[in-house]
């Protein structure tokens, strides 16, 4: 999961609902004859990127029944799906043949606005 640490970050809650989307913004000047001009750029603070050969789900800590499932070398950008809740996310593994009920998260959460490496271990779901 990558944080972006641009300069400049704003929140935009969803109007009638519960959605939070972080966004960043990246100013710069535009080159040659149009130096006067600036060149305006939003992209979403978080990026999931799975490197893993498998599926992996990410959900937010709390909102565990909304999780956005991430096929295997794949990217996405992530949104907080309650703004709520505190800017921590879950991981699971997943495979075919599994109810909702039965995915296996993992114990610890990874809190997104904080800095550093936080090592978990993703529990191997058994296919039934």
């Amino acid at each position: 999961i990558s944080n972006v640490i641009p300069k400049t970050v704003f929140s935009v809650d969803e109007f009638s609902g519960s959605r939070r989307f972080e966004l960043a913004v990246s100013v710069t000047v535009c080159p040659g004859e149009f130096s006067r001009s600036r060149l305006i750029t939003l992209f979403p603070r978080y990026q999931i990127v799975n490197l893993l050969n498998t599926e992996l789900l990410v959900a937010q800590d709390g909102c565990l029944n909304a999780f956005v499932a991430m096929g295997p070398r794949s990217s996405s950008p992530y949104h907080w799906k309650n703004n709520a809740l505190p800017p921590k996310v879950r991981l699971g593994s997943a495979c075919s043949g599994i109810s909702l009920d039965d995915i296996m998260w993992t114990n610890g959460c990874i809190q997104l606005d904080k800095v550093g490496i936080t090592s978990l271990r993703l529990p191997k779901q058994e296919q039934k």
